[in-house]
């Protein structure tokens, strides 16, 4: 709101088309990945599930399990369960820190 009007009814969204739009810049590929990893100033993040990590769970992918060298902590463990809700940013900020996940480095999430 910053200072500015805030209304308390109902939304009145309206229709549109939405296109997306591919960006192959937010789309790492292999090679780069690798090259990433190799000189240790990246960590890629997986946040799937459990079963989706250990490959017990498909999921409909054609390859289960997860990417060698890579850090699992499943999304939901940033919310707060009582309110679904996000954490607090420093409490966030310590789990990512105590998963080698810090802003030093380049972060590949999946």
């Amino acid at each position: 709101a910053n200072g500015g009007k805030v209304d308390f009814g109902p939304a009145a969204p309206k229709s549109v088309t939405f296109t997306p739009k591919y960006d192959d810049s937010m789309v790492v590929k292999v090679d780069e990945l690798k090259q990433a990893c190799e000189v240790g100033d990246s960590v890629i993040w997986d946040v799937r599930s459990d079963g989706e990590w250990d490959g017990s769970m498909s999921r409909g992918n054609k390859r289960v399990g997860h990417v060698p060298g890579a850090v699992h902590l499943e999304w939901f463990n940033l919310l707060d369960s009582a309110t679904n809700e996000f954490k607090p940013a420093d409490e966030i900020r310590r789990i990512l820190t105590e998963h080698g996940i810090t802003p030093d480095k380049n972060v590949y999430t999946y």
